[in-house]
């Protein structure tokens, strides 16, 4: 979602007893973002350019992962990344 200051609201569900919510993308240069949790579920707040992003997801501190929800492409690294598109 596109926040009215540019941003860009990420999120993320997890399973209920996890304790910690990471993305890392594109949008990112790569670098972790830790999410907050919220009543429907983990968040971020980033600054990202509208049009299509990779990313993947880090749940306590275990295997970066494509979100299920998310079509999946081999980013840069010859990884698997999930893809969105940003408005």
């Amino acid at each position: 979602v596109r926040l009215a200051d540019g941003q860009v609201r990420i999120q993320v569900a997890a399973p209920p007893n996890a304790k910690s919510v990471e993305v890392s993308g594109s949008f990112t240069g790569w670098e972790p973002v830790v999410l907050t949790a919220g009543p429907t579920g983990w968040y971020a707040h980033v600054t990202a350019p509208a049009g299509s992003h990779q990313l993947q997801v880090r749940v306590d501190g275990g295997r970066w992962r494509v979100p299920a929800n998310l079509p999946s492409v081999v980013d840069e690294f010859g990884q698997r990344a999930g893809l969105i598109i940003l408005p």
